[in-house]
Protein backbone atom coordinates (compact mmCIF):
# COMPACT_ATOMS: atom_id res chain seq x y z
CA UNK A 1 0.00 0.00 0.00
CA UNK A 2 1.35 3.47 -0.97
CA UNK A 3 -0.31 6.36 0.40
CA UNK A 4 0.71 9.53 -1.61
CA UNK A 5 0.73 13.18 0.40
CA UNK A 6 1.99 15.48 -2.79
CA UNK A 7 1.61 19.16 -1.62
CA UNK A 8 -1.15 19.13 0.44
CA UNK A 9 -1.44 22.10 2.64
CA UNK A 10 -2.66 22.65 6.14
CA UNK A 11 0.98 23.43 8.19
CA UNK A 12 1.95 19.98 7.48
CA UNK A 13 5.29 20.01 5.55
CA UNK A 14 6.62 16.38 6.35
CA UNK A 15 5.86 12.67 7.76
CA UNK A 16 8.05 9.59 7.13
CA UNK A 17 5.10 7.13 7.92
CA UNK A 18 1.02 7.73 6.96
CA UNK A 19 0.57 6.90 10.63
CA UNK A 20 1.82 9.55 11.92
CA UNK A 21 -0.31 11.35 9.58
CA UNK A 22 -3.43 10.02 11.22
CA UNK A 23 -3.17 12.62 14.33
CA UNK A 24 -3.38 15.78 12.39
CA UNK A 25 -5.43 14.81 9.35
CA UNK A 26 -9.19 15.93 9.22
CA UNK A 27 -11.63 13.23 9.44
CA UNK A 28 -12.54 12.95 5.46
CA UNK A 29 -8.70 12.05 4.92
CA UNK A 30 -8.81 9.43 7.63
CA UNK A 31 -11.36 7.67 5.82
CA UNK A 32 -9.47 7.82 2.82
CA UNK A 33 -6.70 6.47 4.41
CA UNK A 34 -8.68 3.81 6.55
CA UNK A 35 -10.36 2.70 3.33
CA UNK A 36 -6.79 2.11 1.00
CA UNK A 37 -5.44 0.39 4.04
CA UNK A 38 -8.87 -1.93 3.78
CA UNK A 39 -8.50 -2.51 0.16
CA UNK A 40 -5.26 -2.11 -0.50
CA UNK A 41 -5.63 0.69 -2.71
CA UNK A 42 -3.77 4.53 -3.22
CA UNK A 43 -5.26 7.57 -3.23
CA UNK A 44 -3.36 10.75 -3.71
CA UNK A 45 -4.64 14.30 -1.57
CA UNK A 46 -3.49 17.69 -3.48
CA UNK A 47 -4.57 20.58 -4.89
CA UNK A 48 -4.69 22.18 -8.65
CA UNK A 49 -1.52 24.81 -8.72
CA UNK A 50 -3.54 26.33 -11.71
CA UNK A 51 -6.84 27.53 -9.04
CA UNK A 52 -4.75 28.04 -6.05
CA UNK A 53 -3.80 32.19 -6.71
CA UNK A 54 -7.54 32.31 -8.02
Amino acid sequence: MIVEFPFFGAGINYFPTEISALRVFEPRYLLLIADSIKNQTTFCVGGNLESMDR
